[in-house]
């Protein structure tokens, strides 16, 4: 696994079909917690987040908002299909997808210069 110093944010963004359900529910808030949540997620080797104590402490300080306010998005999200949650986990197929390919292209550049 290798390390993510950034990410891509398409300016197509909100014409995914599942960000624009977000934004017309939940509007920058919501749009802001998405951020958030693919934020922690890349920042993770494992590409998950888990909801412990210290994740809602942190959420809570950074987007100034509730446990129940945030657990509404992220339920939102999951529905929409913008982030998959499993018990207390949180994942991004979008993340491992990307990471994936970064990985495949940084092998093939490693691959090229030992020729």
């Amino acid at each position: 696994m290798i390390e993510m110093e950034h990410f891509r944010h398409y300016v197509t963004e909100t014409e995914d079909l599942g960000v624009r359900k977000l934004l017309a529910t939940y509007g920058a808030t919501g749009y802001g917690v998405y951020w958030y949540i693919l934020e922690k997620i890349y920042k993770y080797p494992k590409l998950e987040i888990v909801m412990n104590g210290r994740f809602w402490e942190e959420a809570k300080y950074s987007l100034l908002l509730g446990k129940r306010k945030m657990m509404k998005i992220l339920k939102e999200m999951d529905d929409l299909m913008l982030i998959t949650i499993s018990g207390s986990v949180i994942m991004c197929n979008r993340a491992t997808t990307e990471v994936a390919l970064v990985e495949a292209a940084v092998a093939r550049r490693a691959k090229r210069s030992k020729v």
